[in-house]
């Protein structure tokens, strides 16, 4: 482990609660990284630093490593460790593809079976994310993602909730969902376009949301796929 790795880790500190340690915690803290771009494409895992900044044997963190390869957002090769999954164009496109229409399908069901007492929570969420557009990336994505958790609530189906998790919050395209609001101004565009898309949630405006859902997110497909572009592995 090199110098900087040893006190990247030491500064995260190894103190943790009871069950941080455990490999199921240690993929979710690492999915959830990967989750807001903290971690990026082509990015090494390496376990021997992991193991330190949480404060465990190897074991658990090599097994954390194979549950996330197993939902595809890390690949392992033999004698060169882990990295983050970096896709294919035609894989990231495919990914994102289907999300977008899991996610126009979402708003659509919420506009038909929005209820008077659901406008608080859509609102709560709009507030958390205009707080959060002024700050960063990694920050803003995660409380997009939280609106849209909360728009699956308004919608009212769990089964599309479970493949929203699959492709849309826990999936290989969500490696590249940070990117899409990399900017200040691309997160101004954004927040707009989500108090319009809540709006017309609350209105009953099941084809206007529907198409506004759409056009959002393909705006972060074209940004994902210029980072394939330009991005490789470290």
């Amino acid at each position: 482990m090199s110098k900087d790795e040893t006190d990247q880790a030491e500064a995260r500190g190894p103190a943790r609660r009871p069950g941080e340690g455990t490999a199921d915690s240690i993929a979710a803290a690492l999915q959830l990284r990967i989750r807001e771009g903290e971690l990026g494409p082509g990015d090494p895992l390496r376990e021997r630093t992991l193991a330190a900044e949480f404060g465990v044997s190897r074991g658990p963190v090599r097994e954390a490593l194979r549950s996330l390869a197993a939902r595809g957002l890390v690949t392992i090769e033999p004698n060169r460790g882990a990295r983050v999954q970096q896709l294919s164009a035609a894989d990231v496109g495919d990914y994102l593809d289907i999300a977008t229409s899991l996610m126009r399908l979402a708003v659509q069901k919420a506009a038909t079976r929005r209820r008077p007492e659901d406008a608080a929570g859509l609102s709560a969420a709009i507030d958390a994310l205009a707080a959060a557009a002024g700050t960063d990336a990694r920050s803003f994505a995660t409380a997009e993602a939280r609106c849209l958790r909360q728009i699956l609530t308004v919608a009212r189906c769990p089964r599309l909730v479970a493949l929203m998790e699959e492709y849309v919050f826990h999936g290989p395209g969500a490696i590249y969902s940070a990117f899409g609001v990399a900017t200040p101004g691309r997160r101004r565009t954004a927040m707009g376009n989500w108090r319009k898309l809540v709006e017309m949630i609350l209105e009953g405006q099941e084809e206007a949301a529907g198409r506004l859902m759409e056009r959002m997110h393909k705006a972060g497909i074209d940004s994902a796929r210029h980072l394939i572009g330009i991005r490789a592995p470290r």
